[in-house]
């Protein structure tokens, strides 16, 4: 939780580490290839997807 925290106070990086409604599947195409390292030094190929959420109400953001 602190991570969280000093990413948002810090740096302004909002976190989500739960979705309880993921909704659909996401479409394959939207992935791509990656290389990541691991903590120990491993490199592993992974597939990663990124898309943007609103969180709370569009009227107080000014969104929408």
């Amino acid at each position: 939780m602190i991570l969280f925290q000093d990413c948002s106070k810090k740096y302004r990086i909002a976190c989500i580490s739960y979705h309880k409604y993921p909704g659909d599947k996401w479409n394959e195409n939207e992935f791509k290839k990656v290389n990541a390292t691991m903590p120990q030094g491993e490199v592993i190929e992974m597939e990663l997807a990124e898309r943007g959420t609103l969180i709370g109400s569009k009227k107080k953001t000014g969104y929408g």
